[in-house]
């Protein structure tokens, strides 16, 4: 029995520092974090300019001012935004298209996001964001601009058909308000958990913000990082104290098979 209580004391450990587990425990590492990807620079820094939308990161950016105009007048990465013009004819409204971009924009050029980058397995890049705290109010404001637009998939990464890194439809064309209940289902699953719908009243980062003032969200990512870092500091002697317990069961194991 203790043999069998030994095992399942291991598995819970390894279960709980896997789920605790982050790239870096370095404050100023997370703070200046571009994702390992096609796209994005090594280390954030200053750029002369940055195209319209993207502008408010110049100060200290992740993405070029060549990065950030592909946002705005390409499609990144092969993936287009019309994706539902074959079935309708009907490309997406120009309202919809800007929250998609500016969306773009702080995937491509926000340096504060290092606490929640993970590691990924994508064409496109070894990292991704999951689960960031957006504000209630920016999402809210991109779904509405969107509710009444056309999709044919729910979770965009994975949903559609990619043809030599194209995506087009494999379901019928549907307005964003069929697919989605509320603003929080779309923005937490239209790009697969990237998003956390955090209420405004709650630290939270903002895709859209007044660059003149310097970015808001390196505030809001230094309190995320500071209370993970002492809940890290907590856990590590919680599991100091596991690992005595786990000693204690693995040496009565090894007692009782060795008098048999």
């Amino acid at each position: 029995m203790a043999c069998l209580l030994h095992l399942i004391l291991i598995v819970l450990f390894t279960f709980i520092n896997t789920c605790l587990a982050q790239l870096s425990n370095n404050k100023d590492e997370l703070l200046n974090w571009c994702l390992k990807s096609q796209s994005h620079k090594y280390k954030p820094g200053k750029e002369d300019s940055l195209h319209e939308q993207c502008l408010p990161w110049k100060d200290h950016s992740c993405c070029t001012e060549e990065v950030s105009v592909g946002v705005h007048e390409s499609n990144m990465y092969n993936f287009t935004l019309d994706h539902c013009f074959s079935q309708s004819g009907i490309n997406m409204s120009s309202q919809c298209r800007k929250y998609f971009n500016q969306n773009d924009c702080f995937y491509e050029c926000e340096p504060h996001i290092g606490l929640w980058v993970v590691q990924a397995q994508r064409k496109i890049a070894s990292e991704r964001f999951y689960k960031v705290p957006l504000c209630a109010s920016d999402c809210n404001a991109w779904f509405n601009a969107c509710k009444n637009d056309l999709t044919c998939a729910y979770n965009w990464p994975r949903d559609f058909k990619f043809s030599k890194g194209r995506n087009s439809c494999k379901d019928k064309c549907k307005t964003f308000r069929s697919f989605y209940s509320s603003a929080k289902e779309f923005c937490e699953n239209v790009w697969d958990n990237s998003w956390l719908y955090t209420p405004d009243s709650e630290p939270c980062l903002h895709i859209n913000f007044d660059g003149s003032s310097g970015n808001p969200n390196r505030k809001v990512a230094e309190y995320y990082i500071d209370k993970r870092l002492q809940t890290g500091q907590a856990s590590s002697s919680f599991g100091n104290l596991w690992l005595h317990v786990l000693g204690l069961i693995s040496l009565l194991c090894w007692n009782r098979n060795s008098l048999r």
